[in-house]
C-alpha cells in the first residue's frame, strides 16, 4: 500500500500543492519534490514526496489490529502517538498478549434430572471490553462466540487481551434459541445472562456456569386481567433488567420465558446483581397487546434455609379497554411544488399509555406501541399505513405519540411530536392525514487546500455533540443515537447533495459532515463539525455552502511491528485526532464534554509491514 500511495503522490497534478511543496515534472508527470529544499521547513524529499512537518497542534493515538492469519495477538491501543520532524512515525508496536479460555457449561439442575449434564457447553456470545485506553476513544471491546462442538477436553473459547493488567468486564449472553434445543422435551431453560470481572495480569483458564441454583434466585407472577383472568394472556414474553453495579445500565437480567395458559411465568436472575429489577412483559408474536414494565422491584437474596423459595410478584393486571381496531392512516409530504404527495417507505411508530389501576401502588407503565411502514409508490394506496390500534371511546378519544422516520434520502423530514386523536373506530377507520414538511436540500462542493475537486468521495453526516448535549433526556439522546442519516459521493466537480432534517427532536439541527477521501486521493479525511442547518421550521428550504476545503495533508511514515519486533504486514491501524482541554470549547460545549476522538484515517501496512498516514494539517 505504500508504494501505490507514493506512486500516487508523484502523479498529483501541479494544481495540488502540499504544505508549500513545489511541483516538479518529471517523465511527464508531476510530483512534489525532487530535492528537500523544494519542500517546506523540517520536511524531506523522498520518492517525490514532502515527508513530515507534522501537525503541532493535535495530540494522535491509535488502535493497531493485527491480521487475520495472527491470532497469537491481540489489538493495541497507542496512547499517544510520536511523530519525527521527518515524518517518521514513532511507537506502533503491539504490545504482550495474555491467553483467556476455557468452557461456557451450563449449571446442573437447571432442567429435570434425566437430562442433566456437567459438561453440557452453552451457546453463548462472550463480550469482553473496558474503557478506551485514551480520552475519547472507542472502548476496547473483543467478542467471541462458543464452539458447543467441543469435546470434554477442549476449551469452548479463548480470546487474546493485551497484558496491560487491567480489569475487564465480561459479559456472557447464551442464545437462546440455541439453548432451548440442546434437548427435546426441555420446556425452557433458565439460563441467564452471566457476567463478571477479569484482569489481565497473565493468560487466564476458566470455567463459567450459567443458570447454576446457587447462583440464581426466582421470580414467578402472573398477567391477568383486571377481572382476574388471566388465560387471555398466554404466550407474552417476559424478561428482567437489572444492574451488575451502581454505575452499569439496565440490561438484561433473565432469560426471556413465555407465560403460559394461565398468564403466568417463573423468571430466574443472578444473585450477584443489584436487588431491584424490571420486569418487562411483551405481547408474542401476531398479537395485539400493551406491553407492561413494573419497575424497581425489590427481590432480596433466598434465605439459606429456604433457597428454592421464589418471589411472588402480585398480579400484572391488563387495563379495560375497547377491542383493538384497524385504521389506515395517509401520509402525505409538501412536494417541491407545493402539492401534497404520498410518502413510501417511512416507518410510522405509534405510543399511547394506559392509566394504571388507581389501587396499583407500585411503579408500573402500561405502553402500547405499534409500528409500521408506509405503503410504497409501486403499491396499492401508496402512502397508506395500515395500523391496529386501541380506540377511544365515545366520550374521549384516545391520543397517540407518533414519530415518524422517513428514509434517509428522502426529501421529506421525519416527524418526532405529532400526536393523533383515535376514536371509536366506527364507520370509515381512517385517520386524519399526517403532513410532513421538507427537508432541507443542503448542497456544496469538497475540495482539497488548493481549491481542486475531490471526486467521488464520500461524505456523511451525524449529529453534532452540541446537539446531542442539548436534548433533554436519555430517551432522546437514544432516539437521536439510532438514526439513520444520508450519506453521498461528490460529483466529477466535487459537488453533493444531501437531504437533512432541520430540526431534530424539536431543537434546531446542527450536523457533523465527515469526508472520507480513498487512500490514494493524497487529501485528508476531515469533519466540518457543528453544522448549523436549522431555523425557524419551514422557513429554509435550501443550502448551499460553497466550497468546503479539506486542511493541507501531512504525510508520515512507519513501520508496525509484533512483540518480537519483526516486521507485520497486513495490520489495520485506526488513527484517532483526541480531544484537547480547548476542543469542547471550540464546538461550543463545556468543558468536561466528553467529545469523541475523531477518525482521521484507517490504513495498512503493506507486505514490508510499513504504514503511510495523510494527515489533518490545519
Amino acid at each position: 500500500m505504500k508504494s501505490e500511495l507514493i506512486q500516487t503522490l508523484t502523479l498529483i497534478t501541479a494544481s495540488l500543492s502540499i504544505a508549500g511543496c513545489l511541483d516538479a515534472a518529471a517523465s511527464g508527470s508531476q510530483s512534489m519534490c525532487e530535492v528537500a529544499s523544494d519542500c517546506n521547513g523540517a520536511q524531506i524529499c523522498d520518492d517525490g514526496v514532502c515527508w513530515g512537518d507534522p501537525p503541532d497542534s493535535s495530540l494522535f493515538a491509535a488502535v493497531i489490529i493485527p491480521p487475520a492469519d495472527r491470532p497469537d495477538l491481540a489489538p493495541t491501543e497507542i496512547t499517544n502517538i510520536g511523530i519525527a520532524p521527518d515524518g517518521t512515525i514513532q511507537g506502533l508496536e503491539l504490545g504482550p498478549t495474555v491467553l483467556v479460555h476455557g468452557r461456557v457449561e451450563l449449571g446442573c439442575d437447571t432442567r429435570s434430572e434425566d437430562v442433566c449434564d456437567d459438561n453440557l457447553l452453552v451457546p453463548a456470545q462472550i463480550t469482553i471490553e473496558r474503557a478506551a485506553a485514551f480520552v475519547g476513544g472507542p472502548n476496547y471491546r473483543r467478542t467471541v462466540l462458543t464452539n458447543i462442538e467441543a469435546n470434554a477436553e477442549e476449551d469452548s473459547f479463548s480470546v487474546r487481551l493485551p497484558k496491560d493488567g487491567a480489569e475487564y468486564r465480561v459479559t456472557v449472553t447464551p442464545d437462546e434459541t440455541s439453548l432451548d434445543s440442546l434437548a427435546s422435551g426441555a420446556t425452557q431453560i433458565q439460563a441467564p445472562p452471566f457476567s463478571t470481572t477479569i484482569r489481565t495480569d497473565d493468560d487466564l483458564e476458566v470455567v463459567w456456569e450459567l443458570g447454576r441454583p446457587d447462583q440464581l434466585k426466582a421470580i414467578e407472577g402472573c398477567i391477568t386481567s383486571a377481572a382476574g383472568n388471566g388465560s387471555n394472556f398466554s404466550g407474552m414474553h417476559v424478561s428482567a433488567l437489572g444492574r451488575w453495579t451502581t454505575l452499569s445500565a439496565l440490561t438484561r437480567a433473565s432469560s426471556i420465558v413465555t407465560t403460559d395458559n394461565d398468564g403466568c411465568f417463573s423468571l430466574s436472575v443472578p444473585i450477584n446483581m443489584l436487588d431491584e429489577f424490571d420486569i418487562i412483559a411483551k405481547p408474542g408474536p401476531g398479537t395485539t397487546l400493551p406491553t407492561l414494565r413494573l419497575a424497581g422491584e425489590y427481590v432480596r437474596d433466598p434465605d439459606p434455609k429456604s433457597p428454592n423459595v421464589a418471589h411472588q410478584l402480585e398480579p400484572l393486571r391488563m387495563p379495560n379497554a375497547a377491542n383493538p381496531v384497524t385504521f389506515k392512516l395517509p401520509l402525505m409530504g409538501l412536494a417541491s411544488g407545493g402539492a401534497l404527495e404520498p410518502i413510501s417507505g417511512a416507518t410510522i411508530q405509534f405510543e399511547t399509555t394506559f392509566e394504571k389501576s388507581s389501587e396499583e401502588e407500585r411503579d408500573v407503565r402500561v405502553r402500547f406501541l405499534a409500528q409500521v411502514t408506509s405503503n410504497g409508490i409501486g403499491e396499492e394506496e401508496p402512502g397508506i399505513a395500515t395500523v391496529t390500534l386501541y380506540p377511544g371511546n365515545i366520550d374521549v378519544n384516545r391520543t397517540y405519540q407518533v414519530r415518524v422516520l422517513t428514509p434517509p434520502d428522502s426529501e421529506f423530514a421525519s416527524s418526532f411530536d405529532a400526536e393523533i386523536e383515535v376514536g371509536t373506530g366506527e364507520g370509515a377507520p381512517v385517520l386524519t392525514s399526517l403532513d410532513l414538511q421538507r427537508r432541507v436540500a443542503v448542497t456544496g462542493t469538497i475540495t482539497r487546500d488548493d481549491d481542486s475537486p475531490l471526486v467521488d468521495t464520500p461524505i456523511s453526516v451525524r449529529p453534532s455533540p452540541l446537539l446531542r448535549q442539548a436534548l433533554g433526556g436519555a430517551e432522546d439522546r437514544n432516539i437521536l443515537d439510532n438514526l439513520q442519516f444520508p450519506s453521498e459521493l461528490t460529483g466529477e466537480s466535487g459537488d453533493f447533495l444531501l437531504w437533512l432534517d432541520p430540526t431534530l427532536l424539536g431543537l434546531m439541527a446542527r450536523y457533523d459532515f465527515e469526508v472520507a477521501p480513498s487512500d490514494f486521493s493524497a487529501a485528508p479525511r476531515w469533519t466540518f463539525s457543528n453544522v448549523n442547518v436549522g431555523a425557524d421550521e419551514g422557513s429554509l428550504t435550501a443550502i448551499d455552502f460553497g466550497a468546503m476545503r479539506l486542511p493541507p495533508a501531512s504525510y508520515a511514515r512507519g513501520e508496525i511491528r509484533d512483540p518480537q519486533g519483526q516486521l507485520l504486514p497486513g495490520a489495520e491501524i485506526r488513527w484517532f485526532q483526541v480531544p484537547t482541554e480547548d476542543s469542547c470549547e471550540q464546538v461550543g460545549l463545556l468543558e468536561g464534554c466528553g467529545i469523541s476522538a475523531r477518525l482521521v484515517g484507517i490504513w495498512e501496512s503493506d507486505e514490508s509491514g510499513q504504514v503511510v498516514a495523510v494527515l489533518p494539517d490545519p
